[in-house]
């Protein structure tokens, strides 16, 4: 009887002590992820204050920012947190003094967490969680690698319809972009853009998708746009036919798309890894009860057309 019990205990600890393990590394990610810096002594002065010497400086970007969404933010929507330039680059006191550069927030001088630890006080959809379990947070990647704070919205002046600057001409982009999609994930993406290239390919290349309407770039399961755990849930947005249910079910539909096919682009039609029979007989044997003389020249689809399901034929529509 004691031995039953010690053994209880035992598997107690064992299955207690990872969550344990998991909910303090949760805390860290989160609390590294809030943990915004700050510059020593100095106080908020307000955006007049930046404008009257960057104006001069930089009078591009700063009639961008005018522009911006940024610019636009009223006071009920920052909850409490300082608007205009020093809600990001911290308060600029000592700044607009000394002049020193390193006496102000530079996003770009930060560390990943650091950087985008400040774009998170305000953007919080979805948690800071959801961002640091993503790809891109876990592979050093900030919000300002993809966006660009300073970005104008308005794309042309409502009176002469031109841009208002020369920064404007270049830069107006949905979200605020560094570059439009799918160009701005080529920068890191380069096998996929190679993949995209495949005679059988989605059609981002022909401007009538883009990479963000499967893939979540802010975190979520496998950057996925979707709260579920398979990518089947990704693909049926677009190819609901192949949903179901169905009577008589293809496994690997169930499991997943991405068993047969892949996504962004392949040699063989229908975006199959693998031409036919060789896709096949990567879960299936060969026929042993029916002659088939060549099997690199067969195609199981001719005796099974209804390969993502049938509701009448048993084999997937055996003829």
């Amino acid at each position: 009887m004691k031995k039953e019990k010690l053994k209880s205990k035992v598997w107690l600890v064992f299955l207690i002590l990872p969550l344990i393990i998991f909910i303090f590394a949760c805390a860290e990610i989160y609390e590294k992820t809030i943990a915004v810096p700050a510059v020593p002594g100095a106080t908020y002065v307000g955006n007049e204050t930046c404008l009257g010497c960057h104006e001069d400086a930089h009078p591009d970007l700063m009639a961008a920012y005018k522009h911006s969404i940024h610019a636009a933010i009223a006071d009920f929507e920052t909850f409490g947190i300082k608007k205009g330039c020093e809600s990001c680059h911290g308060p600029g006191s000592v700044h607009s003094e000394e002049g020193d550069p390193a006496s102000i927030i530079n996003l770009k001088k930060l560390d990943a967490d650091q950087a985008s630890a400040i774009c998170l006080r305000c953007h919080t959809t979805g948690g800071p969680m959801k961002w640091r379990g993503g790809e891109h947070a876990l592979h050093g990647v900030t919000c300002i690698d993809c966006h660009r704070m300073h970005q104008a919205r308005k794309v042309a002046d409502e009176e002469t319809k031109a841009p208002t600057s020369a920064w404007e001409r270049h830069t107006i982009r949905p979200h605020a972009l560094a570059k439009a999609e799918p160009e701005l994930c080529y920068e890191c993406h380069r096998e996929i853009q190679t993949r995209l290239n495949y005679t059988s390919h989605h059609p981002i290349r022909e401007g009538k998708m883009v990479c963000t309407d499967c893939h979540e770039a802010h975190g979520g399961p496998r950057n996925l746009k979707t709260d579920e755990r398979t990518i089947n849930d990704v693909c049926f947005v677009c190819h609901p036919q192949y949903q179901g249910p169905f009577a008589y079910e293809h496994e690997a539909v169930v499991e997943g798309c991405e068993i047969c096919h892949e996504p962004h682009g392949t040699v063989v039609n229908n975006l199959l890894k693998k031409a036919e029979p060789f896709v096949c007989l990567q879960c299936h044997h060969i026929h042993t009860d029916v002659k088939i003389r060549e099997v690199a020249g067969s195609r199981c689809m001719y005796c099974h057309p209804d390969i993502h399901g049938s509701n009448v034929r048993p084999y997937l529509g055996l003829k």
